[in-house]
């Protein structure tokens, strides 16, 4: 017996392990563990564990609807079917919570489309937002793409199973930031969405230039923040929050050549780029002469959707 996790708090306990403890164990068999309806005791210390105030609500799962409990401040989410291997993971004390493969359908509940592919990026990705204004890098990815795919495979007729799985479509694993996340969706999202349709986006690819450097490094890789399947063109992202000590620009620089001297286009973009969709049209069309392809627009009102899919993108982590 034990209390599961759902939906916001999930998502906040989950960042909560990969800040804290940058490692957790998933369950690996298909079971379904027998679930309490949710106390006050256990939002309590669910509120305290995860630093979840007061006026914001704590969000269980609960195996069937006569469960749901009148308490002031919870939420219960129903899940009567059986769970399938990689659903949860176990928490201090009776404490269940949901794995990234579960979390990710369960927020399409709660989430648009958009947020909820933003979310994919993260969990898939290398950070964590630690609250709501801090982030933490350098993280391993608690799942890929693939994992994803093949846990929503086993829960047919599932709600929001379908969804999720187009929503799917469009994640990318090994993301190193946010800002990465908004560069890689605007660019590679279909143009019916806003996006620029450039399509099989890579992140962080490795790019041998052992070659370029000296015979000692046999292994050498320099990354390349975007690029694209088949095409030898990489996108440097320049962040003026980040990228702004001398060693750093030092190390950029240093990289971009490398990556030019490998063969590579470079194009690099900065935040302030980023911010401003006019700028990111030049970066469009620049890319699409490198790539040898023609700017026909077909989607209805692009315009005005690729505009949308920017404010929205910007307003996701406003910094």
């Amino acid at each position: 017996m034990g209390f599961m996790l759902a939906g916001p708090t999930a998502r906040q306990a989950l960042r909560y392990l990969r800040c804290e403890r940058r490692f957790w164990i998933t369950n690996s068999k298909a079971d379904s563990p027998m679930l309490e309806p949710p106390t006050r005791e256990a939002a309590q210390y669910v509120r305290s564990t995860f630093g979840i105030s007061d006026n914001e609500c704590v969000h269980f799962t609960v195996r069937r609807p006569r469960d749901r409990r009148l308490i002031e401040g919870v939420s219960c989410t129903v899940f009567s079917g059986p769970f399938p291997a990689r659903s949860f993971m176990e928490f201090d004390g009776p404490l269940l919570v949901p794995s990234p493969e579960l979390l990710f359908l369960q927020m399409h509940s709660y989430l648009s489309d958009l947020e909820c592919i933003a979310l994919g990026f993260e969990l898939c990705g290398h950070y964590s937002w630690r609250g709501s204004d801090a982030i933490e890098f350098s993280l391993p990815a608690c799942t890929t793409p693939g994992k994803l795919k093949r846990y929503l495979d086993r829960l047919p007729g599932v709600r929001h199973r379908q969804r999720a799985l187009r929503n799917l479509r469009y994640l990318c694993p090994k993301s190193a930031s946010p800002r990465e996340t908004q560069l890689a969706l605007l660019l590679g999202l279909p143009r019916r969405y806003g996006g620029y349709g450039f399509e099989g986006t890579i992140l962080n690819k490795p790019i041998n230039v052992s070659s370029l450097t000296s015979a000692q490094w046999k292994h050498d890789l320099r990354f390349a923040d975007i690029s694209w399947e088949g095409k030898r063109i990489a996108v440097e992202y320049d962040s003026g929050q980040y990228h702004s000590s001398a060693e750093k620009l030092e190390r950029d620089a240093k990289r971009r050549t490398l990556l030019q001297a490998a063969g590579y286009q470079v194009v690099a973009i900065t935040n302030d780029q980023l911010k401003h969709i006019g700028e990111m049209d030049r970066v469009a069309i620049t890319l699409a002469r490198l790539m040898g392809k023609r700017r026909r627009i077909r989607a209805k009102e692009h315009e005005r959707k690729k505009r949308e899919l920017h404010r929205a993108l910007m307003q996701l982590n406003p910094y």
